[in-house]
């Protein structure tokens, strides 16, 4: 919600600094008035939000590579293109399986990053099946369609995380 909140500002159409520095290039409309703007937005929201994580998780990755494996490919003549094909990416695959599903599952469950930037909009350009769930359960009352997206969403989840497993 916090980072929500921060590239909403920063996109506001009197004050946000970034709208503002695009306003000469855009005609003065507001990103958020246009779906693919919006759209953008929210992607790199969740792209900052979870840039972080993801640099950590293969930098201890990058750092369990034996360098012994590495010196041997290039005492085997191997060419940096090589070593990253048939040495570096395969070690790295187990993180990269653990990053597209945990960011594929936090995509699929986002809310209080699109509710703190967009609120879905306009129309339901961000809405995504979170939000979709939100808005049947507390705008619309209808708690039993809401239960039963839960459900499916968390089937969702388990496929994805099943697929991980067995990748």
């Amino acid at each position: 919600v916090v980072s929500g909140t921060m590239w909403r500002w920063m996109f506001q159409q009197s004050y946000g600094l970034v709208q503002v520095a695009l306003n000469p290039l855009l005609g003065g409309v507001s990103l958020f008035s246009n779906p693919a703007g919006a759209m953008a937005i929210v992607i790199a929201a969740a792209v900052w939000r979870t840039l972080a994580f993801t640099t950590l998780l293969f930098l201890a990755a990058l750092q369990l590579i034996p360098a012994e494996v590495v010196e041997s490919a290039a005492l085997d003549g191997a060419g940096r293109w090589q070593t990253f094909w048939a040495i570096t990416l395969p070690l790295l695959r187990p993180t990269l399986l653990v990053v597209v599903l945990i960011t594929a599952i936090r995509g699929i469950n986002s809310l209080g990053l699109i509710l703190a930037t967009t609120g879905g909009g306009p129309g339901s350009a961000t809405a995504t099946a979170a939000i979709h769930l939100y808005r049947t359960a507390w705008l619309y009352g209808d708690f039993g369609a809401a239960a039963a997206l839960a459900v499916a969403l968390f089937g969702l989840n388990l496929c994805l995380t099943v697929l991980a497993v067995r990748l």
